[in-house]
């Protein structure tokens, strides 16, 4: 049937996208492979954040993620594997570990993060039973190495109209 429409994940991207096909009189059908709102939107502490638009490949991550990719906890384990697949794509992981890549993915990552803040608005203010609030986030290391990263990471968003403040 034309109106029927399969949504895969129930996080907060899917579940937005479920309801809002639903209101559009849409018949909807969600799955995923675990209870909903348990995958990335609960790791994320539902945060929905336009300071972190940096991309995962950077320059100097090779070394930190050759780290990530042997412990579980990381945010970027992948289960080691002789598998041409993966082999690819860490071929490309590698080769977007440049600034010019970066720059172009802090690009799109901070128009879609302003988009969807303004998105949540906007449902919030058409669902009564929605919660969405707009407080800021505070960014804490324990090292100056942190610190300096967080307030280069800061200055690139206050570039592209996303202020932030040292403390």
């Amino acid at each position: 049937m034309k109106n029927e429409v399969l949504v895969i994940g129930g996080g907060v991207i899917g579940l937005s996208t479920a309801r809002e096909l639903q209101l559009s009189g849409r018949k909807v059908t969600l799955i995923d492979r675990l209870p909903v709102g348990t995958g990335c939107s609960f790791a994320n502490a539902g945060w929905v954040t336009p300071c972190f638009a940096m991309p995962l490949p950077q320059p100097g991550m090779l070394l930190k993620s050759i780290q990530w990719l042997l412990d579980s906890s990381s945010p970027l384990h992948i289960q080691p594997s002789l598998s041409p697949t993966l082999a690819r794509w860490l071929w490309r992981f590698l080769l977007a570990t440049n600034r010019s890549q970066m720059m172009r993915s802090i690009e799109v990552l901070t128009e879609l993060s302003k988009y969807s803040l303004g998105f949540y608005g906007a449902l919030a203010g058409r669902h009564s039973g929605l919660a969405f609030e707009k407080k800021g986030l505070l960014m804490v290391s324990a090292t100056s190495a942190g610190v300096g990263a967080a307030q280069a990471e800061m200055k690139l968003m206050a570039e592209r109209g996303i202020p932030g403040r040292a403390l």
